[in-house]
């Protein structure tokens, strides 16, 4: 639902040359922008070797990621064809001595969107981060480890240097395997989240989730009911230490964590004080999921034809009522036949966790909350609908409060329009800092 809904780069391309002259030299760095859904930076640095053979890597200023080896690179004429992981992606292109650019096409999981790579003097550094905080802080910082069952995580957490029996917060991050900074395209918003708030007097515990950093191997078979296993664990860690207040302790989650705040609020009113929701899913997950992709395909500016829509449509709602994987898989291999970019994504869209995501049924828990709650959506947020899922909050969780804010995204950055709203790595903010300073006010308010 976030992140994680963002598309996991295994992006790579090739790089092509310039020069009016009819054999382009291809040596150099050239960058462009792929387009899947969201704007994501390549920039491809390719070196000729003394035997006449070509090699290249690849950086995504957007991610933060430098140096991904190619396993071919070919030039034959004006003609350039890169390869990675290999063979699974491949970029072929043609450079037009008009334009001087390089135009192709990448290729990866049945999809083709075209790429054009100009040449660039330097290597792209990516955008600056200036809310990322740095040292000296002027708070404690531990590392811990704390779990449940057989499962480890281990995190961070920062305590306010004065006084004792602090309140507290466990951060909770959107669906896939996230690090406890939160790390998307280059922003760390718990890394942001957790300063901000220490410094106004809250403990915050961030953890790495299972599969990522020093936390427990993830089976692959996670659903969001297990990760709010995994969350609780954090609530008890801190409930248990002489310096946190036990009756102060409560979760912020974003995206998919903000529905894991719900459900643990929920389940266990006597250990969760408070919940906030960054971007939390209220709606019925096979709900979410088709107006998230027709949000993503109108923020693009794609106009899906009336088949497309109903596909979509078809395609979760047949998840939703699914009874057994094997037949799922066999449904959708069927269903998807004509639609290669969807077919590539059956092993995805059968996964144990993701089932459940789309069978997840968010209000049962909704109206069982009766902590405080805060509810949060950006009006531009193009994954959670915001007037849709707070509608749905208010209406179920009478004490909540709710807020809406004007041209933020899914991470709660400000943008310039719709359009460039899921560009988040271009984006230099990592978080409105209006949000911050509502979440301090209201934590600091419900825990007074």
């Amino acid at each position: 639902m976030t992140r994680r809904f963002l598309l996991t780069l295994m992006v790579l391309v090739a790089s092509l040359a310039l020069v009016a002259q009819a054999n382009p030299t291809f040596e150099g760095s050239w960058g462009g922008t792929l387009n899947v859904g969201m704007e994501l930076r390549l920039v491809f640095n390719i070196e000729k070797n003394s035997d006449g053979t070509y090699s290249a890597t690849i950086d995504s200023p957007d991610q933060k990621v430098k140096g991904i080896p190619c396993s071919k690179v070919v030039v034959n004429d004006d003609e350039l064809l890169v390869e990675a992981g290999n063979g699974a992606i491949k970029y072929s292109g043609r450079y037009d001595a008009d334009k001087q650019t390089i135009v192709g096409t990448f290729e990866q999981n049945g999809m083709s969107p075209k790429l054009e790579l100009s040449r660039i003097e330097t290597k792209e550094k990516g955008n600056e981060r200036p809310q990322e905080p740095q040292p000296p802080f002027p708070y404690k910082q531990e590392e811990v480890t704390f779990g449940h069952d057989k499962v480890t995580l281990a995190g961070t957490l920062t305590l306010p240097e004065q006084g004792t029996k602090h309140p507290a917060v466990v951060l909770v991050t959107g669906s896939g395997p996230q690090d406890r900074n939160e790390t998307i395209m280059g922003h760390k918003p718990f890394l942001l989240i957790a300063d901000y708030l220490t410094r106004q007097g809250i403990a915050v515990l961030r953890y790495d989730d299972r599969g990522v950093g020093r936390s427990s191997i993830a089976t692959g078979y996670e659903t969001t009911l297990d990760l709010a296993q995994d969350a609780m664990a954090g609530v008890r860690y801190l409930r248990g230490r002489a310096d946190i207040d036990a009756s102060k302790v409560g979760i912020i989650g974003h995206s998919e964590g903000g529905l894991i705040a719900m459900i643990n609020a929920a389940e266990y009113p006597k250990e969760v004080s408070f919940i906030v929701s960054l971007a939390g899913p209220a709606l019925k997950g096979k709900d979410l999921m088709i107006a998230q992709n027709m949000m993503i395909m109108e923020t693009q500016g794609i106009e899906a034809p009336a088949e497309l829509k109903d596909m979509i449509t078809n395609l979760f709602t047949t998840i939703d009522e699914s009874k057994d994987i094997a037949s799922l898989r066999t449904q959708l291999q069927s269903m998807l036949g004509d639609y290669p970019q969807f077919r590539s994504q059956i092993p995805v869209l059968t996964s144990p966790g993701y089932v459940a995501m789309v069978k997840m049924d968010p209000t049962p828990y909704l109206k069982k909350i009766k902590c405080p709650m805060l509810a949060l959506n950006g009006a531009w947020d193009s994954q959670v609908a915001a007037a849709e899922n707070l509608a749905v909050v208010k209406k179920q969780v009478k004490q909540a409060e709710v807020k809406q804010y004007d041209r933020l995204n899914h991470l709660f950055q400000t943008c310039e329009n719709r359009a460039g709203s899921m560009a988040y790595g271009q984006i230099t903010e990592t978080m409105a800092p209006q949000v911050l300073a509502d979440m301090a006010e209201w934590l600091q308010r419900v825990t007074k």
